[in-house]
C-alpha cells in the first residue's frame, strides 16, 4: 500500500505517484478540480455501473475499487489522500456516461462567540 502525505490537490501531479499506480494496477484516467464548493474527483469508468464500484473513505483515504471483470477497465484499487478541509460526511458520488463523478465539499467555517465572564 502506497502512503505520502501530500494533499489530495497535489498527488495529481506527482509523477513518482502515477508510475506507482501504472505498477498496482490497470491504468485508470482521472482527473481533480478544486471549485469554491470543494473537489470534483472524476475517474473514466467506461461499461460499469454503479454495482460494479465500491467508494468509501477510511480515516482520510478516499478508497474507490472494482473487482468487475470488464474488459475496458478490469480490476482496480485507487486510494487518495483527501485534504483535512474535506466534509467527510457529505460525499457524494454518481456514475453517468462511463465516468464516477465524486463530489468531495470543504467544511464550511464556523465562527463561535465566546462571553467574556
Amino acid at each position: 500500500m502506497f502512503l505520502t502525505t501530500k494533499s489530495f490537490k497535489s498527488i495529481f501531479d506527482d509523477p513518482i505517484w502515477k508510475d506507482l499506480e501504472k505498477t498496482t494496477s490497470s491504468f485508470i484516467d482521472y482527473r481533480s478540480e478544486k471549485n469554491e464548493d470543494g473537489y470534483v474527483l472524476e475517474m473514466a469508468v467506461p461499461g460499469l455501473e454503479k454495482s460494479d464500484l465500491s467508494v468509501k473513505i477510511v480515516k482520510g483515504r478516499l478508497n474507490v475499487k472494482s473487482e468487475s471483470e470488464n474488459k475496458w477497465v478490469g480490476e482496480f484499487d485507487k486510494t487518495f489522500i483527501l485534504p483535512e478541509e474535506a466534509d467527510t460526511k457529505k460525499v457524494k458520488a454518481s456514475v453517468e456516461n462511463g465516468v464516477l463523478s465524486v463530489n468531495i465539499p470543504l467544511k464550511k467555517d464556523s465562527e463561535s462567540i465566546i462571553e467574556v465572564l
